[in-house]
């Protein structure tokens, strides 16, 4: 689901940004030739002026298709900030999309080049003023993905399907359940790419960029659920599903949302209580027969 500001539209904007390798912590740029009227020779981001009735999403990812012959799904687009400009622009929306595709496999269309640039490479470049103050800001913001342990919280990928429903697995083992259960429950929570594009999934990775975790914010229009949060058995109780949690409750105040609910095994059930959740009362049956009774629980925010 992508960002409410992927929809939202305006009579006269620019919107536009870059591609962000968040393993290996490098931004895609793009060189402006010498023959642009505005900050010739100088590395900016990849954008435009708006065309049509174009949401601010729409317009960054035309611009990306059309100056380096990249297509981008909606759901992989990260909202970073827009604020208003004295330019013919009038207003600046800035986005970034994960994605570690090399520059040699991309099609540039203007400009003079493009090149992938770590993030403390950034300072040495002749960015443009605006580039420059909205990579700055992305950077302070980091410190949202990358805090204690080091970790880092990225968009869940399709290429990690396997890897994140093998941790399912092995976290929904490290309790005991009755026999039988466990083999028809992981059924129910495999991960598909269907679910990657419905709901906000993140997963958490160490310093040797391993996955630890994995979370999801399902949205429907009743709640926002704490969905699938899930820790490496052998990490559990060294803080990562707290980072995922502070992560999650952020990401839902950036949304306006004012409330989370998790329905979470029983034997996790103080991991919730010790976050601020409290119980509704409410009970939910397991879906596997025989299974065992879930309780609700909910943070206002």
């Amino acid at each position: 689901m992508p960002h409410v500001k992927f929809i939202e539209r305006r009579p006269k904007f620019w919107a536009g940004g870059f591609l962000f390798d968040a393993q290996a912590r490098k931004v895609l740029l793009h060189l402006r030739d010498e023959q642009t009227p505005f900050n010739p020779i100088r590395w900016a981001f990849f954008g435009g002026l708006n065309e049509g009735n174009e949401s601010f999403g729409e317009c960054f990812i035309r611009e990306l298709h059309e100056e380096i012959g990249l297509q981008v799904e909606p759901h992989r687009v990260t909202y970073l900030r827009d604020y208003a400009r004295t330019t013919i622009a009038q207003h600046r929306a800035v986005f970034y999309a994960l994605s570690d595709v090399p520059s040699e496999r991309l099609r540039l269309g203007e400009g003079a080049g493009l090149a992938w640039i770590a993030l403390d490479e950034i300072s040495k470049l002749d960015l443009t003023e605006a580039s420059r103050e909205d990579l700055e800001y992305f950077v302070a913001r980091l410190d949202l993905c990358v805090q204690a342990s080091e970790l880092l919280i990225v968009r869940a990928r399709e290429e990690s399907l396997p890897a994140i429903n093998a941790l399912i697995a092995r976290s929904k083992a490290y309790w005991t359940w009755p026999a039988g259960y466990l083999e028809q429950a992981l059924a129910l929570h495999r991960i598909d790419a269907d679910y990657l594009r419905g709901h906000h999934n993140f997963e958490v990775l160490d310093t040797r960029n391993e996955l630890v975790g994995f979370f999801a914010l399902a949205a429907s229009d009743n709640r926002v659920v704490l969905d699938n949060l899930w820790v490496t058995p052998e990490r559990i109780g060294h803080g990562i599903g707290r980072r995922a949690c502070e992560y999650a409750f952020q990401f839902a105040r950036d949304y306006g949302w004012t409330e989370l609910w998790v329905v979470p095994d029983p034997p996790a059930e103080g991991f919730y209580l010790r976050l601020g959740f409290v119980g509704t009362g409410e009970r939910v049956p397991s879906r596997v027969p025989g299974g065992p009774l879930f309780s609700v629980y909910r943070l206002r925010l």
